[in-house]
């Protein structure tokens, strides 16, 4: 299947204690990947990273086929508001 119609979901985790990450968000599944449109999306910081604004949240992309991640990345909240993501995307 062509990587820009298998259908994927977006899902956003939180750090735990012990390293491991745990999901709190998952998209409904979009079907065609090249012109991506979504509801804005509300989640509290409290929840998604314990109101720690340094801490790693994890942005992943799955196949809704076979539920396996097809790529991520981790970001916390001050390197997502700084820009240092598209700073690292350009290089």
């Amino acid at each position: 299947m062509c990587p820009e119609t298998q259908p994927v979901y977006l899902a956003i985790s939180r750090p735990t204690q012990d390293g491991s990450y745990i999901q709190e968000y998952r998209s409904l599944v979009f079907r065609n990947l090249v012109n991506i449109e979504d509801k804005p999306l509300r989640i509290s910081m409290q929840k998604l990273c314990n109101a720690n604004k340094d801490a790693p949240i994890k942005f992943s992309v799955h196949s809704n086929m076979s539920g396996l991640e097809i790529n991520s990345v981790k970001v916390s909240i001050n390197d997502f508001v700084s820009g240092k993501l598209r700073h690292a995307a350009a290089s």
